[in-house]
């Protein structure tokens, strides 16, 4: 058999045609592997390379361009790989390539992970180490970046988000809403300390809120109950609320 032409056809893909006119595609680097610019004559032996070859840097390219998305850790890519079905010897080449090219490197992927989450996510520093750690970076690249960490913008950033959370209560007690903010920033990666912190620093009265749920149990209660028996109730409910003691009485009284 005869290669009788070959023709680019994108910017990576090349058709080889044959002298039988069958049409092979593969893409340059299997050409200039091969010397097919200058080798015409090809065999079955020759053609199977061609196809593995061409196989090999199909996947290649399809990890560079899943690459250029966004960086990548090397855990990303060999889970990438294996969806696509690389042998361990396809996987092993292309990711030293991609090392070897510096499109795989644990400290940048790091550094621009790290970075992302701070400034774009809700995400705090102990939920970032958290996940850097799942995608096997090593750990003293995490501990380096996270003692490196602005203080004083993810201070901000929480507290805006914290700010935000108090402004949005319409029904729960300043003890209440407390705790559950704790809970939840502490989850999203934050420290208890800085919570707590900025959580002292804006407070707002029960004043309003009490007042709301008051009516709300009242109108509710006051169907079935009267007196003695429907006051207490309302206080066992206001206390479910997370109000204390003293500002159920002050504020029925």
């Amino acid at each position: 058999m005869k290669i009788t032409k070959i023709k680019q056809v994108s910017n990576q893909k090349y058709h080889l045609v044959l002298d039988d006119s069958e049409k092979i595609t593969t893409n340059e680097d299997v050409i200039l592997i091969n010397h097919l610019l200058y080798q015409k004559n090809v065999n079955e032996e020759l053609l199977n390379k061609i196809q593995i070859e061409t196989a090999y840097y199909n996947l290649f390219y399809k990890t560079i361009n899943y690459i250029n998305v966004r960086l990548r850790s090397e855990k990303e890519v060999m889970v990438y790989l294996d969806k696509n079905r690389a042998t361990i010897e396809e996987k092993n080449q292309i990711i030293d390539k991609l090392k070897q090219l510096g499109l795989i490197d644990e400290e940048r992927f790091a550094k621009a992970y790290f970075n992302d989450k701070i400034y774009l996510s809700s995400y705090g520093p102990y939920k970032i180490k958290e996940e850097l750690l799942s995608h096997n970076i090593d750990s003293s690249i995490v501990e380096n970046l996270t003692q490196t960490m602005p203080y004083e913008e993810i201070y901000s950033k929480l507290e805006k988000m914290i700010i935000k959370k108090i402004n949005s209560n319409k029904n729960q007690s300043n003890y209440l809403l407390n705790k559950k903010l704790i809970i939840y920033f502490i989850n999203l990666g934050y420290d208890k300390d800085m919570i707590v912190d900025i959580l002292s620093n804006n407070q707002v009265s029960d004043e309003n809120i009490i007042v709301t749920e008051y009516n709300k149990i009242y109108t509710k209660l006051s169907k079935k109950y009267q007196g003695t028996k429907l006051n207490s109730l309302i206080r066992q409910k206001l206390y479910q609320k997370g109000f204390t003691y003293n500002q159920i009485e002050d504020f029925l009284k």
